[in-house]
């Protein structure tokens, strides 16, 4: 199958995974699904020690003048909410997710609560840029940028900036380097919808693997998606590597189908029928529900999710229309390996 090129440059990734698809389930507990994991488990409770620790780092953070991204953990002590933060890390290992709940939002500033998630973040894993002008902490709400009315497509709109239903995703699909973990801090929940569901990427994969292998094996060839803008002025505006690829022992998945139709647009080319037909039965075995676990995040918990084993989808929502009220959450992103920059 011959590959067309686009009319802009890109970045080439797709020869960087040389290892052979991945052609065996994985059964191990990476692989959870509906009927194999019990949601409650992913949630951690604190009790009323880890609550007074909290509200103790409230107050030293109200009393202590530090601009908030030099805040760290080792300028604290908090031995019980650090234990919580340490089962988090567990948990991203196996099943990739965890929540812990909550944060006293209603006790504190928006302030002082934004630098308390920083800080506990750095607990779990290190923080990275989340744009490319070195955004750390990064707000998740409805900018109204939807329907602009200007009739031009926005191709630096991030969809965390909609109110617009959100397929399952990896976060930043679109980099050169993914974040290994990301978390969200609930600040308030939407009026009406607003719902996210997580699905294993490994048991998506063997669904995959068994109904539709020639589909799978053209997951595996490059593809075009939209660098959504986050890059040097001078560099290309679209990647080329491969949906899904694997590396012997880990699976790495893009499925941000949203940004690879948009890279063919900007490339002005045709998306091949095989990889168009391959996006969308991607699509139609992620509705499967025994895939899947839905939950509504609640304010002042606190989610965690491995970014390379776990997927993500968000319905759409309506607002209210105080702006104190609408629907906002916080959010971090996490690799160790590499630099903290955005492309790491």
């Amino acid at each position: 199958m011959v590959i067309p090129e686009p009319n802009i440059p890109f970045i080439d990734q797709s020869d960087v995974y040389t290892h052979p698809p991945l052609d065996r389930m994985i059964e191990d507990g990476r692989a959870w699904t509906l009927n194999t994991i019990d949601p409650d488990d992913t949630i951690i409770y604190l009790n009323d020690d880890q609550q007074a620790e909290l509200r103790a780092l409230a107050k030293h953070i109200t009393e202590t003048s530090l601009p908030e991204l030099k805040r760290s953990p080792d300028q604290i002590s908090a031995p019980k909410v650090t234990l919580a933060m340490e089962q988090i890390r567990s948990l991203l290992a196996s099943p990739g997710m965890g929540v812990i709940d909550r944060l006293p939002l209603d006790d504190m500033s928006l302030e002082t609560g934004r630098a308390m998630y920083w800080i506990l973040g750095q607990m779990v894993s290190r923080p990275v840029a989340q744009k490319w002008n070195g955004t750390m902490i990064y707000d998740v709400l409805d900018v109204g940028k939807l329907n602009n009315g200007t009739g031009k497509v926005d191709y630096s709109l991030r969809g965390s900036l909609t109110n617009a239903e959100l397929l399952f995703h990896a976060d930043n699909g679109f980099n050169v380097t993914l974040p290994d973990a990301v978390s969200l801090l609930c600040v308030n929940q939407a009026k009406e919808g607003g719902v996210s569901r997580f699905a294993s990427i490994y048991s998506l994969h063997n669904r995959l693997l068994e109904r539709c292998p020639e589909h799978l094996k053209r997951l595996y060839q490059p593809a075009l998606f939209n660098r959504n803008m986050e890059h040097g002025e001078d560099e290309p505006k679209l990647l080329r590597t491969s949906i899904f690829s694997w590396d012997g022992e880990r699976l790495t998945a893009r499925p941000n189908p949203f940004y690879v139709r948009q890279a063919y647009e900007m490339g002005g080319i045709e998306m091949d029928p095989e990889l168009d037909n391959a996006i969308d039965a991607m699509l139609e075995v992620a509705k499967d529900a025994d895939l899947w676990v839905e939950m509504r995040m609640e304010r002042g918990q606190l989610q965690f999710l491995n970014n390379r084993q776990v997927l993500h989808y968000r319905s759409s929502y309506i607002d209210y229309d105080e702006p104190e009220r609408r629907r906002h959450a916080i959010r971090m992103w996490y690799r160790n390996s590499g630099s903290p920059l955005y492309s790491g």
